[in-house]
């Protein structure tokens, strides 16, 4: 019943506290192997799970950034083709924002950005390997009588994770320590505790057979 409280509270906690986002996608494979591009400035992520430290990150509707400070790219390795794995966005609740991750692969950025193959595919000493990008912009999504909230910086933190028997690889290690704390109360908690309170009850039959 402890461990029960806990758990809702630290849900309602997360809930009162933080807003996400996640966009779920399996690798595409489109036969091009590529390194993160330099001509396109992308922060880079790497599977199984990478998270970043909070960032912000201007909305489309700000008249005081230019284009940088409204979209963050990010270079996504490391990825298994066939496996789903996610990209979440963990922002404060507070911030009246709705976060888009669109995902495009090597070949898409290529076209999109006008970048030659060799742009594309050389730059590092590594050897080339099945990447996909994503970009992330906001938009501002409040009402408020408060001019000039749309010009004002939204911090968020990004976070890639693998998903493994179609869950995210960290809530391996979490259920892994719940069935571990579980176990324990079972096997040693519950015995003791039940042992007490047989011993306790049986306190009162014992007087009564001494009267």
């Amino acid at each position: 019943m402890y461990f029960h409280f806990l758990g809702f509270m630290f849900l309602l906690c997360a809930s009162v506290l933080g807003n996400t986002e996640i966009r779920h996608f399996r690798p595409i494979v489109d036969g091009q192997k590529a390194h993160c591009s330099h001509k396109l400035p992308a922060t880079i992520l790497i599977a199984p799970f990478t998270q970043t430290d909070p960032v912000t990150i201007a909305s489309l509707e700000s008249t005081k950034h230019n284009r940088q400070d409204k979209e963050h790219w990010y270079c996504l390795r490391n990825l298994e083709p066939g496996l789903s794995h996610e990209l979440r966005i963990s922002y404060a609740a507070t911030t009246p924002s709705r976060f888009i991750i669109d995902i495009f692969s090597s070949s898409e950025v290529q076209q999109l950005y006008n970048l030659t193959n060799e742009q594309v595919l050389l730059g590092q000493e590594d050897a080339a390997e099945q990447i996909m990008y994503a970009r992330v912009t906001v938009s501002y999504a409040g009402a408020s009588h408060i001019q000039g909230l749309e010009n004002d910086d939204i911090p968020y933190i990004f976070t890639l994770e693998k998903h493994i028997l179609g869950l995210p690889v960290q809530a391996l290690w979490l259920i892994a320590v719940i069935v571990a704390v579980v176990a324990l109360s079972l096997l040693v908690v519950t015995p003791k505790l039940q042992a007490v309170i047989n011993s306790v009850l049986s306190e009162p039959a014992k007087a009564q057979k001494e009267d």
